[in-house]
């Protein structure tokens, strides 16, 4: 069985599913203000192949969560965790 978990939450994961017929996986991910973590996953996954879609423009803001989600597959079950990347580009100031 294949399920994508959506952290972007977007068009773009909307699109993958239909293309590639993998099934939604619900899930409830928060940061709490003292920088604690809330992981829920909403169905079973042992024995599942797992896609996290995920954006890592800013990787700092993106990092502990992907890796905290992974975690949670993975003990859980999830026979394999991959990561399907995005980084759309921000426009703002440079640094120099």
């Amino acid at each position: 069985m294949r399920r994508l978990l959506d952290l972007r939450q977007d068009a773009l994961g909307r699109s993958l599913r239909a293309h590639l017929g993998w099934e939604p996986l619900a899930h409830e991910v928060r940061a709490f203000p003292d920088g604690e973590w809330y992981i829920r996953i909403d169905a079973e996954v042992s024995g599942a192949e797992v896609a996290l879609l995920a954006d890592l423009a800013l990787p700092d803001r993106h990092a502990l969560q992907l890796l905290l989600v992974a975690a949670t597959l993975r003990a859980r079950g999830a026979a394999r965790v991959q990561l399907v990347r995005s980084e759309e580009r921000r426009v703002g100031k440079e640094c120099r």
